[in-house]
């Protein structure tokens, strides 16, 4: 047993089951809405010489080498404030089964920082976006959004994140956007597999079942029971590592402790209210299933 190995995981490209995540998390609440920030009564920053630095007061010195900001790539059918300028997006998180997390800086001017909010609160649903309460901030679990400014479209949904919108200098507004897209979708059958992508094992949040799943997940219509164990299909996106990643990375989100492991899985337990034990064993890519991204959840209680 090594419980080291319910350290958050899932990290571009490195996924091994004992990865540290949180260095390539983006963030927790989509937006931290500001006023203008200042430095002092001189409106700039002392240097060692006791001269001030100016504060920029454009966006072209708020954000350096921006230009015009145009949608385009897996996002055309979104817009951006009429005259807002960009760096262009980052990549900042990928990998087998996760999301490809980009992260895009703007600057806005002669705008408030409800200007902004308000323009991707209309124009966004307007396209066919819905508000989401949930994001995939690490690329993998769905967290809660902490504010309105979160969004998705599609059946492998995309997902955008508003989040950092500051007040600046001169009448200037800062923002970002989170540009998820998601990984490639996994080869479920559709006779096993007949419904769409799950986030959840089960949709009641105040039950002991209810942990996320990895990304792109798909349920099988029929669990099985014997005696005090059910066992579930399942399918989804990524491999036999990063789907054993996210499960691992899930189920300590929610105090589930790692009781044993193998090459092909891993079993964790947790105390139900009435004072016994569920217990959860991961079955990923065995002899029991043809695709290697099938996998089994058995649950015993």
């Amino acid at each position: 047993m090594q419980p080291k190995r319910f350290y958050p995981v899932i990290v571009a490209c490195a996924l091994g089951l004992t990865v540290v995540l949180a260095a390539c998390s983006v963030g927790g609440n989509s937006t931290a809405s500001g006023g203008t920030s200042t430095t002092g009564s001189t409106g700039g920053t002392p240097s060692a010489a006791g001269t001030a630095t100016p504060v920029p007061n454009t966006c072209a010195g708020l954000l350096p080498g921006a230009s015009a900001a145009t949608p385009g790539g897996n996002f055309a059918d979104i817009a951006f404030p009429p005259g807002s300028l960009t760096t262009g997006p980052d990549l900042v998180n990928s990998g087998p089964g996760l999301y490809f997390v980009n992260l895009q800086h703007f600057c806005l001017p002669a705008a408030t920082v409800s200007t902004v909010q308000q323009f991707f609160a209309v124009q966004l649903p307007a396209k066919g976006w819905t508000a989401t309460p949930l994001f995939p901030y690490n690329g993998a679990y769905f967290e809660a959004c902490g504010d309105p400014y979160c969004w998705q479209k599609d059946t492998a949904p995309r997902l955008i994140g508003l989040t950092n919108v500051q007040a600046q200098p001169g009448g200037n507004v800062t923002f970002d956007l989170q540009l998820l897209r998601p990984p490639a979708v996994p080869s479920c059958d559709p006779a096993t597999y007949p419904g769409g992508y799950q986030l959840f094992l089960d949709s009641d949040p105040n039950f002991i079942l209810h942990f996320g799943l990895p990304v792109l997940t798909k349920v099988g219509a029929s669990p099985t029971t014997s005696g005090n164990v059910t066992t579930y299909s399942l399918c989804s996106s990524g491999d036999q590592t990063s789907i054993q990643a996210e499960m691992f990375d899930a189920l300590k989100r929610l105090n589930w402790i790692e009781a044993s492991e193998s090459s092909s899985g891993f079993s964790a337990t947790h105390p139900a209210p009435d004072g016994s034990t569920y217990q959860v064993t991961v079955i990923v890519n065995t002899g029991q299933v043809s695709n290697p991204q099938d996998w089994q959840l058995q649950v015993q209680h």
